[in-house]
């Protein structure tokens, strides 16, 4: 059994759902001889509560790990997925980019082998990962030497990165696969922070976002102006960013 999360992607922007540009070829040859779910909702609009609702089929405020503060982690007493399994002979690992499946929240350190956070950031694969968040595209290689070497063995695995989580920085050619233009004025911030939402304002087509200014003790939000042409190229590098994936993720499945 492998379990695979790319954390942040949108059913709306894969091909198998009808998106209209080819960000998942690789995703879509897989689900034309799979179970594709067309009605299925996270339970939460983030990583980590979402997450722990995957492994324990409960809605957050039943399992109760809803923030990354006061030590907040799962009920040892909590079943999960991890548990059933190894009840069941299997042997488990978890291959991910740490951060909100930190063994820390209660759930990761249940597999029996964790490989998980900066150690997936290299020199030759750092994509858009922020300091001591992992990359599927790093950590898969290793998840593969570990199947490799556990093949005539019951196995749980999952895989999980935060390569297509914002910033939006897709590596060569990626960030131009699907860009109309430059955009953006203040691309460079825009390239290292992840902008928190943004809404219209009256009138002419222009938004206004805030994104994330990391300080040494607190995060603070500050407003930047963006317009229509700005959103566009955004969500070209969002799709990049998934292409990205995708091609690397059929190797995996090959």
């Amino acid at each position: 059994v492998i379990l695979i999360s790319i954390t942040n992607v949108g059913a709306q922007h894969l091909g198998t759902y009808g998106y209209y540009r080819n960000t998942s070829p690789n995703i879509d040859k897989f689900a034309e001889e799979s179970i594709v779910f067309e009605n299925a909702f996270s339970p939460a609009s983030w990583t980590l509560p979402a997450g722990i609702s995957l492994f324990t089929s409960l809605y957050p405020y039943t399992h109760g790990v809803m923030n990354r503060f006061n030590e907040n982690k799962l009920n040892p007493n909590t079943i999960t997925l991890v548990d059933v399994l190894k009840e069941n002979g299997y042997k488990t690992a978890a291959f991910t980019g740490g951060f909100d499946y930190s063994s820390k929240f209660g759930l990761i350190n249940r597999f029996d082998v964790i490989s998980s956070g900066s150690e997936h950031v290299t020199e030759e694969n750092p994509n858009n990962t922020v300091k001591g968040i992992g990359s599927l595209v790093s950590s898969a290689p290793v998840a593969l030497d570990w199947i490799k070497n556990n093949q005539d063995k019951k196995f749980f695995l999952f895989l999980q990165g935060y390569d297509t989580h914002c910033p939006f920085n897709p590596p060569e050619p990626y960030n131009r696969l699907f860009a109309d233009s430059q955009g953006l004025d203040n691309v460079n911030i825009l390239a290292s922070e992840c902008i928190r939402g943004y809404k219209a304002e009256k009138g002419d087509k222009k938004y206004v976002a805030y994104y994330s200014t990391r300080g040494r003790d607190a995060y603070s939000e500050e407003p930047l102006e963006l317009y229509e042409s700005d959103i566009k190229y955004l969500e070209s590098q969002y799709d990049g960013e998934i292409a990205y994936v995708d091609n690397f993720l059929g190797g995996f499945f090959d």
